[in-house]
């Protein structure tokens, strides 16, 4: 079962450990998909800040 993250730090914390980032863009919302060894994390942003994330992370990016 996903855990859902509610903050950039929060987010920022669990990312030089991810394996993989999925992106899912909706109306107004983006989620970001962290992938660890043993839970997938989700982040719910608008696209601003997403493409910032996004600047920052180093593993695999899959876009749906």
């Amino acid at each position: 079962m996903p855990a859902e993250i509610k903050s950039k730090e929060e987010f920022l914390k669990l990312l030089p450990s991810a394996k993989e980032c999925r992106v899912v863009r909706r109306k107004g919302v983006v989620k970001l998909k962290l992938r660890l060894s043993r839970r997938l994390y989700t982040y719910k942003t608008n696209e601003k800040e997403a493409e910032e994330l996004l600047k920052l992370v180093k593993c695999k990016i899959v876009e749906f």
